[in-house]
């Protein structure tokens, strides 16, 4: 099972497809001009809404591309700013992945 790392808020679902660089990885994300890396802090730009008559889940994020791991200790500096931040971990697709919610 592929295990990547990533941030969340809520927002529109999108097929991943571009990359940002940041904390020595590269991030794959659904549109890189949603996100920015700013004084060392990666956030997300553009909130969003899940479309209408889906399940509520994650929709934008930002995996880390790594290899996978077997085992995983994550120590962050986490802050949201009025909406909810997930953590995402065992990402098998869009669909399937396990995440902690943080609201």
């Amino acid at each position: 099972m592929r295990l990547l790392l990533a941030l969340v808020l809520s927002a529109a679902a999108a097929a991943a497809a571009d990359t940002v660089e940041a904390f020595g990885f590269r991030w794959t994300v659904q549109n890189a001009a949603d996100w920015a890396l700013e004084g060392g802090v990666l956030r997300l730009l553009v909130p969003g809404q899940p479309p209408p008559g889906l399940p509520r889940r994650p929709q934008k994020y930002a995996l880390a591309e790594t290899a996978p791991f077997r085992k995983v200790t994550l120590e962050a500096e986490v802050r949201r700013n009025g909406r909810s931040l997930v953590l995402i971990y065992a990402w098998q697709d869009e669909a399937h992945f396990n995440y902690a919610h943080i609201s």
